[in-house]
């Protein structure tokens, strides 16, 4: 993932915190991938639909992605990935505290076509609590 850039709606680290992602490229066909890397775990979804989740059990200095084939959830034209992402933050169990970020990258038929970098749209996610003073349903 050469082309990407980590990013994050700011360069606060905040705990329990949501952040919707989206990007859109146009699909001409052929076979379409996203490789994914995040810091604690994100959904993603193509045009609206669910693809897939993903945890991260990586270390600072040793980051890991996934790369998932989302070929079955495109047309031809413009399409819109969204990636919802969470960052646990420092309020945990964890043995380390990290920056919270995304990376990504959808390529189709090899040929880059989207990546994360500064213009990627970004916000805190309206419909799921942020922060430490999150009430949790007993």
């Amino acid at each position: 993932m050469k082309n990407s850039k980590w990013i994050w709606l700011h360069n606060e680290q905040k705990n329990n915190e949501y952040i919707e992602f989206l990007t859109s490229f146009v699909y001409k066909g052929g076979k379409s991938e996203i490789k994914i890397s995040v810091d604690t775990e994100y959904a993603l979804f193509v045009n609206g639909e669910y693809v897939t989740s993903g945890q991260y059990a990586d270390f600072p200095w040793y980051k890991v992605y996934d790369e998932i084939d989302i070929t079955p959830y495109l047309a031809e034209g413009e399409n819109r990935v969204e990636i919802l992402a969470w960052f646990m933050g420092d309020n945990n169990y964890c043995h380390y505290v990290n920056r919270p970020g995304l990376k990504f990258e959808i390529t189709c038929d090899g040929k880059l076509a989207g990546f994360s970098n500064e213009k990627t749209l970004c916000r805190l996610c309206p419909y799921l609590a942020s922060g430490d003073g999150v009430k949790k349903l007993n």
